[in-house]
């Protein structure tokens, strides 16, 4: 019996998608066209990219920024028609609130595909509990 692969969701910085690979997802698969394209890093603040990946193909894409006057935002976020419907979407969602949460500099809401709120107020809680911890329990 074999067993599908995993998909694994990593960060842009620790992985990079081939510039090919990204513009054909990003043209056929961006799940809310209307969730226009980041701008650019320079413009929009980048805060996180992440890329999924069913071995070697890039199979989704994610990106959330903030540009300081407005609520911060999920940008970008394509899925593979193929891999549709296997809770991928969520999970890149998930992936990029919970990076924007480890330093939430624009605060508790983020704006989601379609215009929908995010609160992350219990992400930030449990992320700084346990920072608590840890550095309570680090020697001195």
């Amino acid at each position: 019996m074999t067993l599908p692969s995993m998909i694994e969701i990593a960060a842009c910085v620790d992985r990079q998608p081939g510039a090919v690979a990204l513009s054909e997802l990003l043209e056929h698969d961006r799940l809310a066209p209307e969730d226009a394209a980041c701008p650019g890093p320079e413009m929009c603040g980048l805060r996180a990219l992440y890329a999924a990946w069913h071995g070697e193909e890039l199979v989704g894409y994610g990106g959330l920024c903030w540009s300081g006057d407005s609520l911060p935002r999920v940008c970008d976020v394509a899925v593979a028609r193929a891999h549709r419907g296997m809770m991928l979407e969520d999970a890149m969602i998930d992936v990029l609130l919970e990076d924007y949460a480890q330093d939430p500099e624009g605060g508790e809401w983020v704006v989601g595909l379609h215009g929908a709120r995010h609160d992350v107020t219990e992400r930030i809680a449990r992320i700084t509990a346990t920072r608590a911890a840890l550095m309570m329990s680090e020697p001195l």
